[in-house]
């Protein structure tokens, strides 16, 4: 996959999204442009989690979604990234 093209997509709008579990190279160092790129969604890369670590995860969705629809904040420890910036403790 050709990252920066991807990127150039979602910025120009020529693409309206992306969504994906891996990312390209893995692990992605903290300069990657994804990180940093609109309207993309990275999930959890789950094929070999335990199902006690599955329930937890979709837990934490369903909350996060409770959340997002009620209006309200998630926890910071939540965000990956918010409003472009990496959070703190990936820095």
């Amino acid at each position: 996959m050709d990252t920066q093209a991807l990127v150039d997509a979602c910025s120009s709008g020529h693409v309206a999204g992306y969504s994906g579990d891996v990312w390209n190279p893995q692990p992605a160092p903290k300069d990657h442009p994804w990180r940093y790129m609109p309207n993309h969604a990275m999930t959890p890369h789950i094929s070999g989690t335990t199902i006690d670590g599955q329930l937890r995860y979709a837990a934490g969705v369903k909350d996060m979604l409770d959340r997002y629809f009620k209006g309200e904040d998630f926890p910071q420890q939540n965000y990956i990234v918010k409003e472009g910036v990496l959070a703190p403790q990936y820095r």
